[in-house]
């Protein structure tokens, strides 16, 4: 009775009030029941901004989302007031901010929202001190974007002078040619350096890409991984600060993975002479003879003059230049004299005289030979059938051969890039090439002075590890952007996000389908490789100041939260989407990289996939997200060139995927995990 008696207490005097308020606006009780909301309502341009209605709490989140509806109504002071109210009741700038219950709110930024309108106010010292206090609390683009032009505001106010940039390089390591110029057999290659600006470092650019940075600061270090195609590469290295201040230096890199290139030109068995040169852009480190080193100056060519055991039938000759390529053949006379009698017996040669001879490359006279006569080109361990398809399991290989011919080889072209620059009668080669995905065809093609020309043909299969292909990637199911979007940008960042993620290969992307995750949740033991693993949701909000995206990746299973990431530009136009779709998927797949492991220890009894069995993996001290599916696997006999023993890459044997915390859900080969299997990130 004594609650109902308050509950009509209450009624009489909320009456009483309505009552009053009718007859008069100036007369207010402050009755907790019926108080009027702090935060008003204001017109402007056709358009209401304040109190989106229902019970004013007055609680901190009520006073936030009445603070960033002044914001958009550019109605500052009010905003201002309503940001004191909400920090005082929660201080901290926070994502996913918890009101009651289950309740959530996206975005809690009252500092970065303080310092941004402090900076549209022209008050740069407050608007400074709020942004980093934001980002000191939670990151957000948003607030580095806003920090930067605060920054440049201050340093135009104060009137300082534009300085260049310190930039100080590390190259990558290799032969040194200059200052900036190096030889390297390295692939990939990293170059990193430090930038420095007392007017904040807001851009770093390197081989004509931009090097992700948070924001601008007065020292950023740097590190970039490029793949340099054989011979020279200029890599232009651009750094900026807040008032344009710029530095640029051009660096060389001679990639030479290819081994010297060596050439006979004389080679006497019966006086015991070989002569000829070895020639090497990164120079020559060292010649040996039937495996004894030779007394050689280290220089780009290198002539020699040999004297050898009289009556020799072949020598072993190899050379090696600076970086370490090696290129090795044989010099062999009954091979050449064979070569002849072929010649002859095919009635390919005119005249002739003394032709073993002649072609043990003993004198220096030639015969006289018809122009259909072609060099002899042995390549050491391809097939030469298009039947025989060599299969590979890596990007590059070398190509190490031979040209014999019965007068000086003018050219040797592979894939016509030649590769050497001077004639002889037998020239060994080890030449570096990268191949594509499937089939590749490698043309060798020699000519000699009598204008004959000679050609052969290698069909190499480069095949992509059963690991790597993209079945196995991880499959996120993207939503479409919610959030408030007042020009009409979301579904356009929507394909643009999905082409991005699609592009790069890390993920397997596709758009929402209901029923598909529906069925999924339902049925968690499916073996099937196309299961959903994550979601990727997200909201936009586009503003005349901007548009800021925010990403959010669940796992489906746990319905975690896995990774939040965010973008903003201040051009509400198609580039500034494209930028914020890029900025977005390079922080997940920085977040999220491919990273191998091994497992290094089993723990549990191992009855096979029992629930207490379980594997442990060593990433090398890299983080990998517990709730990240790994794929267990094996590698298969190794291939090698059977000639030159150059490893080939293998094939892997898939034992499980969707591995989590150690165990896996999908199983392909029937055995138990073991000390020295494989992981890779799925």
């Amino acid at each position: 009775m004594k609650i109902q008696s308050r509950k009509i207490s209450l009624f009489s005097q909320c009456s009483y009030v309505l009552i009053l308020l009718f007859f008069s606006a100036s007369i207010l009780l402050p009755l907790s029941g019926c108080a009027v909301t702090p935060c008003p309502n204001y017109e402007k341009s056709g358009k209401t901004y304040g109190w989106h209605g229902g019970i004013f709490r007055e609680s901190w989140d009520d006073y936030y989302r009445c603070a960033i509806s002044y914001r958009d109504g550019e109605l500052y002071e009010q905003s201002l007031l309503a940001l004191d109210k909400a920090v005082t009741r929660r201080y901290k700038d926070q994502r996913r901010a918890r009101t009651y219950g289950m309740h959530l709110i996206d975005d809690y930024f009252p500092h970065r929202e303080t310092g941004i309108i402090y900076y549209l106010q022209g008050d740069f010292n407050h608007a400074e001190s709020e942004l980093r206090l934001s980002i000191e609390q939670e990151e957000s683009e948003k607030a580095f974007h806003f920090l930067d032009k605060v920054r440049r505001s201050i340093l135009l106010r104060d009137r300082q002078t534009v300085l260049k940039p310190q930039v100080f390089i590390n190259l990558p390591e290799g032969k040194k040619e200059g200052e900036y110029e190096i030889r390297t057999k390295d692939d990939p290659i990293f170059l990193s350096g430090t930038a420095e600006s007392t007017q904040y470092i807001s851009e770093i650019i390197v081989a004509g890409k931009a090097v992700f940075i948070k924001g601008s600061d007065r020292r950023i270090e740097f590190k970039r991984e490029l793949s340099l195609t054989p011979g020279r590469n200029e890599i232009d290295i651009i750094v900026r600060n807040l008032l344009d201040g710029t530095f640029k230096q051009k660096i060389i890199i001679h990639a030479d993975r290819s081994g010297p290139v060596i050439i006979i030109s004389k080679f006497d068995p019966t006086i015991g002479v070989l002569q000829g040169y070895v020639y090497d852009e990164s120079g020559v480190f060292s010649l040996a003879l039937n495996g004894i080193p030779l007394n050689i100056q280290k220089e780009n060519e290198v002539w020699f003059d040999i004297k050898i055991e009289k009556g020799a039938k072949s020598i072993k000759i190899a050379a090696q230049d600076e970086l370490g390529n090696q290129t090795r053949g044989n010099i062999d006379e009954y091979r050449l004299h064979a070569s002849l009698d072929n010649l002859i017996a095919q009635g390919r040669l005119k005249t002739i005289s003394d032709a073993k001879t002649n072609l043990s490359l003993s004198r220096s006279g030639h015969p006289d030979i018809t122009p259909d006569i072609t060099p002899d080109i042995t390549i050491d361990g391809w097939p030469e059938q298009k039947t025989r398809k060599a299969r590979v399991f890596v990007k590059k290989i070398h190509v190490q051969g031979k040209v014999v011919g019965s007068q000086n080889i003018e050219y040797i072209k592979i894939n016509d890039v030649p590769i050497h620059h001077r004639s002889g009668r037998v020239i060994v080669f080890n030449h570096y090439l990268d191949l594509k995905p499937g089939e590749n065809i490698i043309e060798i093609e020699a000519k000699e002075k009598s204008g004959s020309i000679s050609m052969k043909r290698l069909y190499i299969i480069r095949a992509i590890p059963e690991i790597f292909k993209p079945a196995y990637r991880y499959r996120l199911r993207a939503y479409p952007f919610e959030g408030k979007d007042d020009i009409g940008f979301a579904e356009k960042f929507d394909n643009m996000l999905l082409k991005v993620f699609t592009d790069r290969n890390r993920f397997q992307v596709s758009q929402h389908n209901e029923l598909e995750i529906q069925n999924q949740t339902e049925k968690k033991e499916t073996h099937s490789l196309n299961i959903t693993h994550g979601l990727l949701l997200g909201s936009m909000n586009a503003t005349k100041h901007g548009v800021e995206v925010v990403a959010r990746l669940v796992d489906i299973k746990t319905s975690k939260l896995l990774a939040v990431k965010d973008a903003f530009s201040d051009k509400n136009n198609r580039d500034g989407l494209l930028q914020i779709a890029a900025r977005l998927a390079e922080k997940f797949h920085m977040k999220f990289p491919l990273i191998h492991g091994i497992v290094s220890q089993k723990s549990g009894k191992w009855r096979f996939w029992s629930s207490n069995s379980k594997f442990i993996t060593n990433f090398e001290k890299q983080t990998v997200a517990k709730e990240w599916p790994l794929i267990l696997y094996q590698d298969e006999k190794p291939e090698y060139n059977p000639v030159t023993g150059e490893f080939l890459g293998s094939e892997t044997k898939i034992i499980g995927y969707d591995c989590i915390d150690g165990r896996c859900n999908k199983i392909i080969e029937k055995r138990n995990p073991k000390a020295g299997d494989k992981v890779f990130t799925q």
